[in-house]
């Protein structure tokens, strides 16, 4: 009979897997939505600083886009598990282009300090939010023993002891059972073919002493 304890562990691993599909999935969507949202607000921040320096207004506005898209491939390059490692790698180190530009577009663009910081802090988000989401990994290992040690084949100590003392008593009784059963009596003399005679028939000279 399974402890509380037991009871628990058995209930909790049962949707371990689907809860951790779960978590996962929703780190996904948190690091986009937090890349969204870093991407947009900078974007109509750098424009406008670009705007008016004197950049033409498809400049302005096409610079920003094209540093979000990139940053946007090489975050889905890092997400995509299935992809080889010099891909991601290569994504990782190219994600640091975009960031650092668009950081120090941010930062050099007139207001007082606390908004430059703010808006680094927005594009520090993207990076950051994704070394995060990367990291989250199933522990199989962990998966494995815990499935383990509430499955019903770990049977605790006291029953195997229980089930180990049932089966000595059964042999034992067995074995007594055996010991009393009668055994069979041995024949008095060999069988022999027809026209033989047995091998422990009297001789004809004993015959002739017993008939005087």
């Amino acid at each position: 009979m399974q402890t509380q304890a037991q009871q628990f562990a058995a209930v909790y691993a049962a949707d371990l897997a689907a809860r951790m599909l779960r978590t996962m999935k929703l780190v996904r969507l948190a690091a986009n939505a937090i890349m969204v949202i870093a991407m947009t607000v900078s974007y109509a921040h750098q424009a406008h600083y670009l705007q008016g320096l004197g950049a033409h207004v498809y400049a302005a506005w096409s610079i920003p886009g094209a540093l979000d898209c990139l940053t946007f491939i090489c975050v889905k390059v890092l997400s995509t598990m299935a992809i080889v490692l010099p891909a991601r790698r290569t994504a990782g180190a190219m994600l640091m282009f975009p960031v650092v530009v668009s950081g120090a577009i941010n930062f050099i663009a007139p207001g007082v300090l606390v908004v430059k910081l703010v808006f680094v802090a927005a594009v520090l988000l993207i990076p950051a939010a994704e070394i995060v989401a990367s990291r989250i990994k199933p522990d199989f290992a962990a998966m494995d023993a815990m499935e383990r040690a509430v499955s019903p084949v770990a049977v605790d100590e006291a029953e195997r002891e229980r089930r180990s003392a049932v089966a000595r008593k059964g042999a034992e009784t067995r074995r007594r059972n055996a010991a009393r059963r009668p055994r069979r009596g041995k024949p008095t003399s060999a069988p022999v073919s027809p026209g033989m005679v047995p091998v422990d028939a009297p001789s004809a000279e004993a015959i002739a002493t017993i008939a005087q």
